[in-house]
């Protein structure tokens, strides 16, 4: 039988002869205990140069024993650079105060508790050789042999992913607060855009009054603008998207900008061939306008402002990493050379309401509705700034499939009247009261309801009659999207104008997709809503419902 067996040979003199002396040890079970070392020893090394966790062995001295390649990669330090704990702690924590911070941790708790197979962990800012500042997961461990077991994850990305959750989770509620206050201020300026539409009605042009009621028209636009904003960041609320050409869109801006801001030097790179994209050009013209507002006010004494749009194609990786479906981008870059911002300041910037500026000089909604505009047209915007090096802006645009098509002009449309028979749906008794006066000023005789189930009743007994509906679609108790569904199930064939002070999005689009022929927002002037009376009622019928 064969065994492995250590033989111990010695010499020695006997009766005058010389002599030699064995001993024969059988090690069976030394060579298997030696294996099986050596195989744990493998398997060690085996998951300590596989495994995601950075991971280095302290002895008692404090000296590094072993480093696996995990922990060169994150950190960019190899074993010559760090021969001893003093001088990785002088690395990666170069601030006297935080690397006393965790001299106190690791000497204090750690070491203080040295029994054998207890974790210590900590979360630190650690600095690298490579790629700045990580957050790091510490793990020690102190084994039965006095040698310092220490990991290291890099959770630097799930740190970054976990704050975006969170602002985007914040963003979303912000914005369906945002898009409520619209709603409701819309039906407020609805009601003055009414009387005022009603009092223009009633007289002649050459009356005192009808200046001023102009200008209260004017101040209604203007707060109709301001709703817009609230609602192009709270829903992204597109109102009329066609293929555009950015690069013209650009420049038209610019133009509109610079005309009163002579202190800019303005340097263009616009790509060619630049692919087209589906936008609402009023849309991403405001866009632009705060985008080149907030450069300009980051330069008070003058500097440099540089655009560049480019096209941009992205893999599923490289688009997730964004928050963006895979494909075709069009590319807006915009870059200033003023005081920049900082990180605090850079986090916050699309919040809104939030601004840097004095009390009184600024809403905060600049920058939070351009956002909102971007997202809502399935894009993505990303700042890039620090604190005296100016601010980068960059924004991407899904690209279409469509070609561009010469804008067609609309002649200008006289005040259209009619004699049908409208039944008018609101719950806001304000809309409902100058809507009626209004569609009877046109000559159209007007049932009106303020709730989905009364709405109903109405037209079931009246269908006959009644030759138009004006739905509004959020009311209480029962939704426009609701009242919908149950008109056509009465008449398949019912003509619907929806109103809201919401944009044309998310419920509001899906009734037209089933049907509903035309949308109207609020505030609407009488002009307006004549107009898009007559297209819906003169509509052949083999276009409707």
């Amino acid at each position: 039988t064969l065994f492995p067996c250590e033989v111990l040979l010695g010499r020695f003199e006997m009766e005058g002869k010389e002599m030699v002396q064995a001993a024969v040890r059988d090690i069976t079970e030394r060579v298997k205990s030696e294996e099986t070392i050596r195989e744990s020893e493998n398997r060690f090394r085996l998951l300590a140069e596989s495994t995601p966790l950075g991971i280095a062995v302290l002895n008692p001295e404090l000296k590094f024993e072993y480093f696996n390649p995990r922990f060169t990669e994150i950190f960019g330090y190899t074993p010559e650079d760090l021969p001893d704990w003093r001088i990785w702690s002088e690395k990666a924590y170069p601030d006297p105060a935080y690397r006393n911070e965790f001299e106190m941790f690791y000497r204090g708790e750690v070491m203080v508790n040295p029994e054998a197979g207890r974790v210590h962990q900590r979360v630190l800012n650690t600095f690298c050789k490579i790629g700045g500042e990580k957050i790091i997961h510490f793990r020690a461990v102190i084994m039965p042999n006095h040698h310092h077991l220490l990991t290291f994850e890099d959770i630097t990305e799930y740190r970054q992913m976990e704050i975006q959750l969170r602002e985007a989770q914040k963003m979303e509620a912000i914005g369906t607060l945002a898009g409520g206050i619209a709603h409701d201020f819309n039906n407020l300026l609805m009601g003055i855009q009414g009387y005022a539409s009603l009092m223009m009605l009633e007289i002649d042009q050459q009356h005192p009054f009808y200046n001023n009621l102009e200008a209260i028209e004017k101040q209604v636009r203007s707060g109709a603008d301001l709703t817009r904003q609230l609602l192009g960041y709270a829903r992204g609320g597109r109102y009329e998207v066609r293929p555009t050409d950015l690069n013209e869109l650009i420049e038209q801006t610019l133009g509109l900008f610079s005309r009163t801001r002579k202190e800019l030097n303005i340097h263009r790179s616009y790509g060619s061939a630049l692919w087209v994209t589906d936008v609402d050009r009023t849309q991403i013209e405001q866009v632009l306008l705060n985008l080149f507002l907030n450069a300009w006010q980051a330069m008070p004494g003058g500097g440099d402002l540089y655009l560049e749009t480019t096209n941009i194609l992205f893999d599923e990786k490289e688009a997730s990493d964004i928050d963006l479906v895979p494909g075709s981008y069009v590319r807006i870059i915009i870059r200033d050379t003023g005081v920049g911002m900082d990180e605090w300041t850079r986090q916050r910037i699309f919040e809104p309401f939030f601004t840097t500026k004095e009390m009184g000089r600024g809403t905060g909604l600049g920058l939070a509705t351009v956002y909102g505009i971007i997202k809502g047209h399935g894009g993505f915007i990303e700042v890039r700034s620090e604190r005296g090096s100016g601010s980068v802006f960059l924004v991407y645009l899904p690209a279409s499939q469509e070609s561009l098509e010469e804008e067609k002009l609309r002649p200008t449309q006289e005040l259209k009247k009619g004699r049908e028979t409208i039944l008018l749906i609101d719950d806001e008794e304000v809309v409902l009261i100058v809507t009626r006066r209004i569609l009877r000023m046109l000559g159209y005789g007007v049932i009106t309801a303020s709730s989905g189930p009364g709405a109903i009743e109405l037209y079931r007994s009246r269908c006959d009659e009644i030759a138009l509906v004006i739905l509004d679609m959020i009311m209480p108790g029962m939704s426009g999207c609701e009242v919908f569904d149950r008109l056509k199930r009465i008449n398949s064939e019912v003509k619907v104008i929806l109103s809201s002070g919401y944009s044309l999005e998310g419920q509001a689009q899906d009734i037209i997709d089933q049907g509903a022929l035309a949308f109207i927002q609020k505030p609407f002037s009488a002009s307006k809503l004549s107009e898009k009376i007559r297209e819906v009622l003169e509509r052949p019928e083999t276009d409707g419902g």
